[in-house]
């Protein structure tokens, strides 16, 4: 399936944390044999020693490569049901206690989901009582987030799942056209600070109402994902809202009972104690 042995993904984690300290062994096997697999096809490579060497000589390369395993959304208000829950009852609920809506975004890739909340904060008047932290793997996921790109083929879905979440105005509005890219309207994050930062997230930011951590757990082994869980509930208000993605819970994690699942489906958690 994947054509890299354990033996290879073992070498290239050490060499990795050997020249970098960055110690990606918390990631499954599985997750890191399918992503180097992926990565040497995209660059014509045919042995991982190869990736290896060049990893290790090329800083800008090795950040391509952070990028490419951290994987991505693959559309913006990917599983709509969820937005439609934070557009009429998280944030309305959360704005009648409080002046300022802070809002966590621990693993940004894309940036699908970062102008996504941006946008129905835009729609629901939060926008100016609220900030948004982002935080990035690789300088290059900060690049495109800041620079609004956006890949054309991700908008029919997008569209389709904005108006699935309860937006009503023309999604075409939020984007435009530059030397035939799609870029989107970059002012959306103009309240937001972004920002790379270590695979364990070190440096939480302050207490935030909600934290949206989607689609990226999977990719962990247990000790990683509890190292990261207990992070980001340590950065999370009592009252506060945990969101993950569609096939990820809390289930044997250290901080479970720190929680309620409040909606179960869209694996939604309130923090409550």
């Amino acid at each position: 399936m994947f054509g890299i042995s354990i033996e290879e993904t073992n070498t290239l984690i050490k060499a990795i944390y050997s020249h970098y300290q960055i110690d990606l062994s918390g990631y499954t096997l599985n997750h890191l044999r399918f992503r180097i697999r992926k990565i040497l096809d995209k660059h014509f490579l045919n042995k991982t020693g190869i990736l290896i060497n060049r990893l290790i000589d090329d800083e800008v390369f090795f950040d391509d490569f952070l990028y490419d395993i951290s994987g991505g959304s693959t559309e913006m208000f990917r599983d709509p049901d969820v937005w439609l829950i934070l557009r009429n009852t998280i944030l309305p609920s959360i704005s009648e206690k409080s002046d300022l809506l802070t809002i966590w975004l621990p693993r940004c890739v894309s940036g699908d989901e970062l102008f996504s909340i941006a946008i129905l904060l835009e729609e629901t008047g939060l926008m100016a009582r609220s900030f948004i932290h982002a935080s990035t793997l690789s300088y290059r996921s900060l690049e495109i987030i800041s620079s609004g790109i956006f890949l054309k083929d991700k908008m029919e879905a997008s569209i389709n799942n904005y108006h699935g979440s309860g937006g009503m105005n023309n999604f075409n509005s939020y984007f435009h056209l530059k030397n035939n890219l799609i870029e989107r309207e970059t002012s959306l994050i103009k309240n937001a600070r972004i920002k790379k930062q270590s695979l364990n997230l070190i440096g939480i930011p302050g207490l935030c109402d909600i934290i949206l951590i989607r689609n990226q757990l999977l990719s962990f082994k247990q000790e990683l994902k509890n190292n990261i869980l207990n992070r980001v509930t340590g950065a999370l208000q009592n009252g506060g809202y945990l969101i993950l993605g569609e096939m990820e819970s809390l289930k044997d994690c250290d901080i479970s009972n720190q929680f309620s699942h409040i909606f179960t489906k869209e694996k939604i958690y309130l923090k409550t104690s």
